[in-house]
């Protein structure tokens, strides 16, 4: 995969770079971005998304709106967690067709063991042994599902107290603004 700087994204979209780091920031949950001391490295397949974003939001959409219509058209959400001290990018959309896949084989596998004891397969020994593998591996997904889940609920309230801050800071600026000749004038006071 090759990883693009933000102006490579701006002159590749047709999108300033403030607005490219904007987008970054508002819809981070559908880009796969590396973030570095003072530059973001952004996938090149990210490119499509960001013309998208730029075309709803010409078309008149808010963030929200924009958001809601990333989600719709299927767009996959990646998050960037830290394991082991290191920073993954998972995308939630993968992972959870991947868990949904090992989900069907475990299926398979309980229909199979069911078959075999309706048909009255005798070596229990080897049932058992399906069994126990079948439990550990449901076991292992449900832990696996659960520790996603938190992880998700956990950058969607960071993500959250992250914008609300934001919107904080945008208010306080723009009151200061207004108040002392605009933003370099209250600088200079």
């Amino acid at each position: 995969m090759a990883w693009l700087s933000v102006a490579d994204v701006s002159d590749r979209a047709g999108i300033p770079p403030e607005t490219v780091r904007r987008y970054i920031t508002r819809h981070s949950l559908h880009l796969q971005v590396k973030k570095g001391h003072k530059s973001y490295s952004i996938a090149e397949n990210c490119i499509p998304v960001f013309i998208q974003i730029r075309t709803l939001y010409a078309a008149g959409k808010t963030a929200e709106d924009v958001e809601d219509e990333l989600l719709r058209s299927g767009r996959p959400t990646i998050i960037s967690v830290n394991a082991d001290g290191e920073s993954v990018n998972v995308n939630v959309i993968e992972t959870l067709a991947t868990l949904d896949s090992k989900m069907n084989a475990i299926m398979t596998m309980l229909m199979n063991v069911d078959e075999r004891l309706k048909d009255g397969e005798k070596n229990r020994s080897e049932m058992n042994e399906n069994m126990k593998d079948i439990c550990e591996q449901v076991l292992n997904v449900h832990k696996e599902v659960a520790t996603a889940t938190e992880q998700f609920q956990e950058i969607q309230k960071n993500q959250k107290e992250t914008r609300d801050q934001l919107l904080e800071i945008v208010s306080r600026i723009e009151t200061h603004g207004k108040r002392r000749g605009g933003l370099l004038g209250w600088f200079k006071q």
